[in-house]
């Protein structure tokens, strides 16, 4: 992707994507990290070199759900099975800018924000419409 000329590296790998993102944002090319805040545990907080390419991570927000968890079995509120933590309850977001925040214009923020909102309020449609283009090969025993 670097070859042709990419501006920004979103490896949505996990763990097995950080050397992309490293590696783009080594070479100058800006990079989104994945799962945690990237900057804090894979750019050591800044320590790593192309920490100042890393423009955020989209994160899975365990914490969160920890801590909710955890709250509910405190408050003997809690019930077992499926819980599902969206946006609208920070199961998922964005790390913050760290570095990079000034190249982040306030416009682009606004845009951010915007999304945001509509995927929260769903007028905002995530479901994925090109679900009924994949194709699953036969396999056969």
């Amino acid at each position: 992707m670097m070859a042709q000329d990419a501006d920004v590296i979103f490896a949505a790998a996990g763990q097995t994507g950080w050397g992309s993102v490293i590696t783009a944002t080594q070479s100058s090319v800006w990079g989104i990290g994945v799962d945690t805040d990237m900057y804090l545990n894979v750019f050591e907080e800044g320590g790593l070199e192309g920490s100042d390419k890393l423009l955020s991570s989209a994160m899975k927000r365990l914490d969160n759900a920890v801590y909710a968890t955890i709250s509910d079995v405190v408050n003997q509120t809690f019930n077992s099975g499926t819980v599902l933590y969206d946006l609208g309850d920070e199961g998922v977001g964005l790390a913050p800018y760290h570095e990079t925040d000034s190249f982040v214009s306030q416009d682009v923020r606004n845009a951010l924000e915007s999304v945001r909102q509509g995927i929260i309020n769903q007028t905002i449609d995530i479901s994925d419409p090109c679900r009924k283009y994949i194709y699953l090969p036969l396999i056969f025993k």
